[in-house]
């Protein structure tokens, strides 16, 4: 504790209130925005319930999911597509015997890590995939 034991100037003092006051904003600001987006998620209340039922999505997951994907599955055939889309399905870029480099489509950095850790998660627990049970919960 002898580090805490100490002289502190004026100007840190100052530093110290601007940081304290930054954050306290901050914070304020983050309350705004979720507030905000429990306003946006209001209609979709029942969807949000069903996506939070699976391991791995919590209420920011599923915003961003519905977000992203929206909440009808029809415009996805089969769990297949939406991967795809998803920008998260392996692809096999072979040709004689060799693997070659394929780009990954672009998506949201936000969006795709969501649905990675969300997947993991899932796998770990069912043997059904992230993305058929979105297609699944559609009825």
């Amino acid at each position: 504790m002898d580090a805490l034991d100490g002289f502190m100037t004026e100007h840190s003092r100052q530093l110290l209130k601007i940081h304290l006051e930054t954050i306290d904003f901050l914070e304020k600001q983050l309350e705004q925005v979720e507030y905000w987006i429990d306003e946006c998620l209001a209609p979709y209340q029942e969807y949000v319930e069903i996506l939070e039922e699976m391991p791995g999505i919590n209420r920011v997951a599923s915003a961003t999911v519905i977000a992203e994907i929206g909440t009808d599955m029809s415009v996805f055939p089969h769990s297949g597509h939406l991967t795809s889309w998803a920008g998260v399905c392996p692809g096999n870029n072979e040709s004689a015997g060799k693997q070659k480099k394929s780009k990954d489509k672009k998506r949201e950095p936000i969006f795709k890590k969501d649905i990675g850790s969300s997947s993991t998660c899932h796998c770990k627990r069912e043997t059904k995939s992230f993305a058929s049970f979105l297609l699944e919960s559609r009825s």
